[in-house]
């Protein structure tokens, strides 16, 4: 079987980024019976005339404009993997609900299949009423895990306690929300290490004035060595459909603080803590928390975390097996 993915224009590769774990997913030995393919969108119809997949998946956001190019693969089985929308998405980002369920139905049903990257965004979908369950599967997004649970998980914090965070610096993220957490905190208690750049760099280093217990890295090219390098993870998010980051913290060995929200509140369960999002007032106390932990608790939470992190490859690599199959 020939497999197509269809990515966005200029997606790249972001720690455990979507072209860097489809690429790990074609090397699985348990599809190697799929030969696949990536090609931004722009070059689709170039890819279907030349290469004649017998499947296509699409990554691309959908959208009113995007319509057109959808309607130029319908003769061939679809799978969309919906790695952008989520409850919290449509909270936050949309104006106009009914107009952006609309489109939504419209996409969907020119799939045969739509992949939801955890329960909470499948939910999200059948009571939206934005598809049929028969057409719905859950595929929680994983990626290659062993340079992570390599590393060892260290059975003393660092004094102050160092706590991570990773992302692009816009809004979904909640960082500012985590910087105005931080500068609660009594001083000298944490080290808030934020990894990552975006739209809203100036304006981040601005919210923190200063802060010497706040430090911006820049993008991280060595996510398992910043990984290495810190206590715990603040996960802050206003919405999130996965939260790869968080599974990367997990399988490291760290203790995770994230947003109740999306795929996020799925993962955290036994490893960590889970606030509102938005909260400072909650995150702070969170973090507080942390801080309390003995180093006994601490120790016994990172190995909650790395332990819940330890069939989700496998499962991933197992479950696009028995969907390709679905076409074979």
């Amino acid at each position: 079987m020939k497999v197509l993915h269809l990515l966005a224009p200029g997606e790249t590769s972001w720690g455990g980024g979507i072209p860097a774990t489809l690429s790990s997913l074609a090397a699985s030995p348990m599809l190697q019976w799929v030969s696949f393919r990536q090609v931004p969108l722009g070059f689709a119809l170039e890819a279907l005339h030349s290469w004649r997949p017998d499947v296509v998946i699409w990554h691309p956001a959908c959208s009113w404009r995007g319509l057109h190019d959808q309607l130029k693969i319908i003769r061939i089985p679809t799978i969309l993997v919906e790695h952008h929308y989520c409850q919290g998405f449509e909270r936050y980002q949309v104006p106009n609900q009914f107009r952006f369920r609309m489109m939504l139905r419209l996409g969907y049903s020119l799939f045969n299949r739509v992949v939801s990257v955890s329960c909470g965004q499948a939910q999200w979908m059948l009571d939206s009423k934005l598809l049929g369950s028969s057409r719905l599967r859950v595929i929680p997004f994983s990626r290659t895990l062993d340079e992570l649970r390599n590393l060892p998980i260290e059975s003393t914090p660092h004094i102050p306690l160092r706590l991570g965070a990773l992302g692009r610096f816009v809004k979904q993220k909640g960082f500012d929300v985590l910087i105005k957490a931080v500068q609660r905190l009594p001083p000298g208690s944490v080290q808030l290490l934020l990894g990552g750049d975006g739209a809203l760099d100036s304006e981040l280093r601005g919210l923190a004035a200063g802060h010497p217990g706040i430090t911006f890295l820049g993008p991280i090219t060595d996510v398992p060595a910043f990984l290495h390098d810190c206590d715990g993870m603040a996960i802050p998010s206003l919405w999130e459909p996965w939260g790869n980051v968080c599974l990367e913290s997990r399988a490291a060995g760290l203790p995770v603080i994230v947003s109740g929200v999306g795929g996020l509140s799925e993962q955290v369960e036994g490893c960590g803590f889970a606030v509102p999002p938005a909260s400072v007032t909650e995150l702070a106390a969170a973090i507080q928390k942390l801080l309390a932990l003995s180093a006994e608790e601490r120790f016994r939470l990172a190995h909650k975390a790395r332990q819940s992190s330890l069939n989700s490859w496998d499962q991933f690599c197992r479950s696009w097996d028995s969907l390709l199959r679905e076409f074979s």
